[in-house]
């Protein structure tokens, strides 16, 4: 791995249009285990059901290029980091330890009590990262999906009348 101590400069969503703020999010997870590629009103939809925190969500620069995005959430006194990501450049850098340091602090000028956040478990870099900064294994997720079929609502429709 590559260390560098080049300067990371840090921008709130604020200052940016939806148009650029989707654009950052989908080059910070282009070749994503799990593929996510946003709209505008797709990248809303998603994340204001979350309260992102459009201060303290950011978007991270080196010079004038793009590095990544570090998304926060809030409610109440918790911070959760709704998504984090890195442009394929980026990676292997050590840039993730430092943007998400920079949010850990944020948080904790803000009187946030805690700070959440999850992550696939195959993705081994990002968990040795979150560990390094103290984050703390509390369970493991699983994904569940229902695909109804053709005839699932007319089922369910017919068992409720009875």
């Amino acid at each position: 791995m590559e260390s560098t101590e080049a300067e990371l400069i840090a921008r709130p969503v604020l200052e940016f249009t939806p148009i650029q703020v989707t654009d950052a999010m989908n080059r910070s997870f282009e070749e994503y285990m799990v593929p996510m590629v946003f709209t505008p009103a797709s990248f809303e939809r998603r994340f204001r059901g979350e309260h992102l925190d459009a201060e303290a969500s950011k978007l991270w620069f080196q010079g004038e290029e793009l590095v990544g995005v570090v998304f926060i959430a809030r409610r109440g006194w918790t911070s959760r980091v709704a998504a984090m990501g890195l442009v394929r450049e980026a990676r292997g850098k050590h840039y993730g330890r430092q943007m998400l340091q920079a949010a850990i602090e944020e948080a904790t000028a803000r009187g946030d009590r805690s700070m959440l956040l999850e992550v696939f478990a195959a993705n081994e870099p990002a968990r040795r990262l979150y560990e390094r900064l103290g984050f703390r294994n509390e369970r493991e997720l699983f994904s569940f999906r229902y695909v109804p079929n053709p005839k699932s609502p007319q089922r369910i429709a017919e068992n409720y009348r009875k």
